[in-house]
């Protein structure tokens, strides 16, 4: 529509110049150059507005707005001029110029007529703060959110009301009201506690019936939107049973004492029962299991495997087992509690110490009590864990004597050892497909060795470490059997500082060579719960930004991406989410349902009908990137060559911004150029002999050309060693090229 408006706008411009001027001046040779003059001035406030632009919003009430701002004030100058005439006039001036003033006068509204449209096009809701209740686009599409406070939640209705569907909306519940209802649970007056408490309850149950989605609302409507996106695996988190806030104690479910919960979900790895799953999560809480289930099978039929979350290096300090079969015993239930260490005890103890829990034993009527105390998950082996200490949690006990130089006691196996294969056959019979193993680096790779290769003897399922130290990569990979490692520690954070720090890809490149024999093994992502959003503000506060990381990590191996749920929407992260407060992740301690993915489902019809536009090109520009990666042969099973040491010292390409590199699949050719860069790059790209005779392509022969990402076919091409390959790649941006032979 813009676009439009420009043209319209030097076509009037155009025929002011030659009608009015023309009047003007007898010589039509001047009247000509007085309508260049004019078209001139045309493209310069057309390119003035252009370089000054905005996000685009063309609506029409924005279009009449501006028109009439514009009329009205070009209407004063309007009438500043017709007073000058009269004054020229009453001066003897001759009328010959009165045309050109004519001209000017019309030449100027149009101007301003211009400025005004274009500047509210591209103001959005801005211009609300000038003008009161006046909104050309509503940033929200839909029912307006909803603002509670203490005393609607207190009183309890509101989720009676909720139920019947009378209310349309998101609900919003401040900060300051959280905060208040838990001032006035804590209260020492009894009455104030109870209504307190009242208050937590019924926000519980909002958060838990609207704000999340349960076994049986995950649809095949959704899966199949999933599915097409370009995904081949979910991994569902939060499955396992674990410490949450709920009252399930009329199912037989032991209550958790609220010491060890952070926020109303919980922590999903404080787990509670390993042979359970979140009763939260389910709609018939005696049937939980049978419902995830059956989400395992509407998975499997959309054609996507199920991962879900082992947690093997701690468990809650409540975990007691309801589902268990009867010949497995809890963890610690035949421990010698007054030993520090045994190789047969599950946990670690600090025998004849109490746990003293000092920020928030008394959530309930009595203090959390355990003695002796156990040492906490993240290896804290005091009795007063701190609050940023897991402290909910206790170490598992793996044989290794951590406190006497690390000494190990692996024969004969470990009670944990058994305990632990025993866990992972049982969800095998739940069909799952794999196991992101958290923290799987805490845990001695001697385990994994032993364990890995028994649960593959019964399937062939995927085993993900999440592991942080660059130095264990091989041994978990080579000793471990794991298929794939969490790259955090070099990927992740080389392309972080990248996009933020706008430091060099140098850093990057050495690090995959570096790791170049178990490359193909690393998992590469971008986001996930324990990082921050890259379009919070405390990442890029763009999703944009992470276009070209996305296209790198998707087309650079075969590795596999994980792509975090709202990730393709511009999931911003900026709620003040519960427990986490505002930290720019999306909490996994409280139920929140994130605004993108509330627009994507659309009130259950899954199609993205409540998103924004920038949502959808960017959901859709996702989509492209992850298809090339699975279906384009070059990039999901092809050789690779890496163009960046040849073009280091290339004046023609910013090889501290920008890679490039080669894939190669039978007789098609894949260049992808990367540009990290804040400027658009017209590059040269040098391709050595070497990699025509490595990668077997022939060189100065004619290929077809077609840029990937738009689709578009470029024509022919020849590449050769001899000749530099010229590319133009827009800032933040990624082009993929490929030549069929």
């Amino acid at each position: 529509m813009i676009h439009l408006i420009r043209v319209i706008f030097l076509l009037l411009v155009a025929a002011v110049g030659l009608i009015y001027l023309s009047a003007a001046f007898e010589k039509s040779a001047t009247a000509w150059v007085f309508m260049l003059v004019a078209v001139l001035l045309a493209f310069a406030v057309i390119t003035t507005d252009v370089l000054f632009r905005r996000k685009k919003l063309t609506t029409l009430s924005g279009i009449m707005f501006g028109i009439i701002v514009g009329m009205i004030v070009s209407l004063g100058i309007s009438y500043l001029l017709e007073q000058a005439t009269r004054i020229l006039m009453d001066a003897g001036v001759k009328a010959d110029y009165f045309p050109l003033i004519e001209g000017t006068k019309l030449l100027l509204t149009l101007i301003i007529c211009y400025l005004s449209v274009s500047f509210i096009l591209q103001t959005k809701d801005d211009f609300r703060f000038v003008i009161p209740y006046v909104e050309f686009s509503r940033a929200t599409r839909g029912p307006r959110p909803i603002i509670i406070d203490t005393s609607v939640i207190i009183d309890g209705r509101i989720a009676d009301i909720m139920k019947t569907g009378f209310i349309e909306g998101v609900i919003v519940i401040p900060e300051f009201v959280l905060v208040e209802l838990r001032h006035i649970a804590d209260s020492s007056d009894s009455l104030k506690r109870n209504r307190g408490r009242r208050g937590l309850d019924v926000l519980n149950r909002i958060q838990t019936e609207y704000g999340i989605e349960i076994y049986n609302t995950t649809s095949e409507k959704a899966l199949n939107e999933i599915k097409a996106l370009g995904v081949t695996h979910i991994w569902y988190t939060g499955i396992l049973a674990h410490a949450i806030c709920t009252d399930y104690t009329a199912y037989g479910i032991p209550k958790v004492h609220q010491a060890l919960v952070k926020g109303k979900a919980g922590s999903p790895y404080a787990i509670t029962d390993y042979y359970d799953v979140n009763p939260d999560l389910a709609e018939d809480i005696p049937n939980r299991m049978n419902e995830f289930e059956a989400l395992v099978r509407r998975t499997h039929n959309a054609g996507m495997k199920v991962i879900i979350d082992f947690v093997p290096n701690h468990v809650s300090r409540n975990y007691h087992s309801l589902m268990k079969p009867a010949y497995v015993d809890d963890p610690g239930r035949h421990d010698r509690t007054d030993l520090a260490f045994s190789p047969s005890n599950n946990f670690y103890y600090l025998p004849g110490r109490r746990l003293e829990l000092r920020f928030r034993a008394r959530e309930e009527e009595f203090e959390y009590s355990e003695f002796p105390a156990k040492a906490t998950g993240n290896d804290c082996f005091t009795a007063s864990p701190g609050v940023c200490d897991w402290y909910e949690t206790v170490k598992l006990n793996y044989g290794v004597d951590i406190l006497n130089g690390g000494l190990k006691h692996f024969s004969p196996v470990p009670d944990t050892w058994q305990k632990m294969l025993h866990i992972l056959l049982f969800w095998l019979e739940k069909e799952v497909d794999g196991f992101r193993c958290d923290m799987a680096g805490m845990v001695p790779v001697e385990f994994w060795n032993w364990v890995i290769p028994r649960v593959k003897n019964r399937k062939n399922v995927l085993f993900i470490a999440e592991i942080y130290n660059l130095s264990q990569y091989r041994e978990f990979i080579d000793t471990g059997h794991f298929d794939y490692l969490y790259d955090k520690a070099g990927t992740y954070d080389l392309l972080r500082d990248m996009l933020v720090r706008k430091t060099s890809v140098s850093g990057i490149i050495q690090h995959l060579h570096a790791f170049e024999s178990i490359r193909d093994r690393l998992l590469f992502f971008l986001e996930n719960h324990d990082e921050q959003r890259i379009a919070s503000d405390f990442f890029a506060g763009n999703a944009s930004v992470g276009i070209p990381a996305m296209a790198f990590i998707a087309t650079f191996g075969v590795n596999p991406i994980l792509i975090y749920n709202g990730q393709e929407l511009g999931e911003k992260g900026m709620d003040v989410e519960g427990f986490s407060g505002l930290d720019g992740k999306t909490s996994i301690f409280d139920y929140w349902r994130m605004d993108s993915i509330r627009r994507w489902a659309n009130n259950g019809l899954f199609d993205g009908g409540l998103l924004e536009v920038e949502q959808l090109e960017l959901r859709a520009l996702y989509k492209k990137i992850l298809w090339l990666a699975k279906n384009e042969k070059a990039i999901s099973t092809g050789s690779f060559y890496d163009l960046a040491y040849c073009n280091c010292d290339n004046p023609f390409f910013p090889s501290d911004r920008m890679m490039a590199y080669l894939r190669k699949y039978e007789n098609e050719l894949i260049l992808a150029c990367i540009n990290f860069g804040d400027q658009a790059s017209d590059c040269k790209i040098r391709i050595p002999e070497n990699a025509f005779d490595i990668l077997q392509i022939p060189d100065n022969t004619v290929s077809k050309m077609k840029e990937l990402i738009t689709g578009k076919a470029v024509g022919v091409c020849a590449l050769t060693h001899a000749c530099p390959f010229q590319a133009s790649v827009p800032e933040k941006s990624a082009i993929i090229l490929k030549f069929s032979y």
